[in-house]
């Protein structure tokens, strides 16, 4: 899909992003190069598959990993912070606690900055005109955690299979169902550690503080959100049923199955206590396409450290009806000035769809604020493999209206946070198409009308 992780990461590290949905050992065009090495071209109509050499693939590889290998730091901290806490500070410090608590948890501070979207009790936020939080509470844990689980003496085994996958990696010449099998022994030895002392109780004693029946651990990587590495979709993110207590020894489970409201098939631990999600969210720091991402970008993988966003479930206070990127540029083209909105109809995601449905695309086409907002629907959304496409939007109007009043609210303060991140004066970011970077968001809309907004990443893609 067009807003989906895997088509925005393709855009922004100049990729190919194709399917050839009849692909097999048969196929007219590829039985001719079975067992051989090949070039294979992708272009906007078409693709080139032609032959090569060993000797040439030898060269073009040694080529990819003649560059320096690019080492992600961070921060030491000890404490859980609430959103709010963290940012306390101006917003560009918000922004730079991503060096202890990660981009996603820090970029959640900003969004509820009162500089930014605010909170329904600040005075003169956008989140006070409207009345609600338009961003969600919780609170991240920071790096450190991470680090300490890994150091803590008993998880001896973990390290041992870190440091074997680490070191292979590394020499570059891995056979992709080595790396799965080395992956799967790293990860069930996450699943398998034993926390530090007092730490499972301290994030436990923060939830329960949250007063929710259901939340969210997610993903905070230092190796995700970054300039010239978003890392979408890397990682994975698990639900949590609060009233499931953890019991020592327990044996924490990866399964796959769908969404309780019938949406997307994804990754979930069982049994879902606290625990478990924890130490499955620190095991996606180590997810095969993460750990080929981050090789095929040059990052150290020993730099690499994982922490936590923990977050309410969305649809805490009413059922999500639609799902929403927005991309602050329109995409695929120079000459249009505005945003690109990829919808879906209920809980169905837009970054990583079911197979069979695709979301709206809606190009938001502004200059100035005074001027109304023209509304192009290209595509129609298809929510449900088994149903025709919708013949009408998503949203109403006036939900697309306030939402791109929102985004561009939420940009322009990045543009004052984040030196670098636009050339010019922050006034004009919203409508310049021609600006370096964009950002990309995902926003959820509520049965009663109110948007969250999940997440700001930025986007160096076109």
């Amino acid at each position: 899909d067009t807003s989906s992780h895997v088509t925005l990461k393709s855009k922004e590290r100049n990729t190919p992003n194709a399917v050839l949905r009849d692909a097999g050992p048969e196929h007219p065009r590829l039985a001719p190069f079975a067992d051989t090495p090949v070039r294979y071209v992708v272009r906007g109509d078409d693709f080139v598959i032609e032959p090569t050499t060993a000797e040439v693939v030898a060269a073009k590889l040694a080529e990819r990993l003649d560059r320096p290998v690019v080492q992600i730091g961070w921060e030491p901290e000890a404490e859980l912070r609430s959103y709010d806490e963290i940012g306390q500070r101006s917003a560009a410090e918000t922004l730079a606690a991503a060096r202890r608590y990660g981009s996603k948890a820090a970029n959640l501070g900003f969004l509820g900055h009162r500089q930014v979207l605010g909170r329904a009790a600040q005075a003169g936020t956008p989140s006070a005109r409207l009345g609600y939080d338009l961003t969600p509470q919780g609170f991240g844990v920071p790096f450190q955690w991470y680090a300490d689980l890994v150091a803590h003496p008993p998880n001896a085994a973990l390290r041992e299979s870190l440091d074997v996958l680490i070191g292979r990696e590394a020499a570059g010449d891995l056979a992709p169902r080595e790396l799965r099998d080395l992956v799967a022994a790293v990860q069930d030895a996450f699943l398998a550690a034993e926390f530090p002392p007092r730490q499972l109780e301290t994030i436990r004693s923060r939830v329960d503080g949250l007063g929710v029946k259901k939340l969210k651990v997610r993903s905070s990587a230092n190796a995700e959100d970054i300039p010239g590495f978003d890392g979408a979709g890397l990682h994975d993110s698990y639900s949590v049923k609060t009233k499931i207590k953890d019991v020592p020894g327990q044996l924490c489970v990866v399964t796959e199955e769908q969404d309780d409201d019938g949406g997307e098939t994804k990754r979930k631990v069982d049994p879902r206590a606290l625990g478990c999600a924890l130490k499955g969210v620190y095991a996606s720091l180590w997810n095969k396409r993460a750990v080929e991402e981050r090789s095929f970008a040059r990052i150290d993988q020993r730099s690499v450290a994982m922490g936590l966003a923990v977050v309410p479930a969305y649809d805490s206070e009413a059922d999500v009806v639609a799902n929403a990127v927005v991309v602050t540029r329109v995409l695929n083209t120079d000459a249009v000035y505005g945003y690109s909105l990829s919808i879906q109809q209920g809980n169905n995601l837009v970054t990583n769809p079911d197979p069979g449905t695709h979301s709206e695309l809606t190009i938001a086409a502004f200059l100035a604020d005074t001027e109304p907002i023209s509304f192009t629907v290209t595509r129609f959304a298809k929510p449900t493999a088994s149903e025709p496409a919708r013949t009408t939007p998503v949203l109403a109007s006036d939900q697309l209206t306030a939402l791109v009043d929102l985004v561009r609210t939420i940009e322009r303060a990045y543009c004052r946070a984040r030196p670098g991140y636009y050339p010019g004066p922050c006034s004009e970011v919203t409508s310049d198409n021609t600006k370096p970077r964009s950002l990309d968001l995902e926003i959820k809309v509520l049965a009663d009308g109110r948007f969250v907004v999940k997440q700001v990443r930025e986007f160096g893609g076109r």
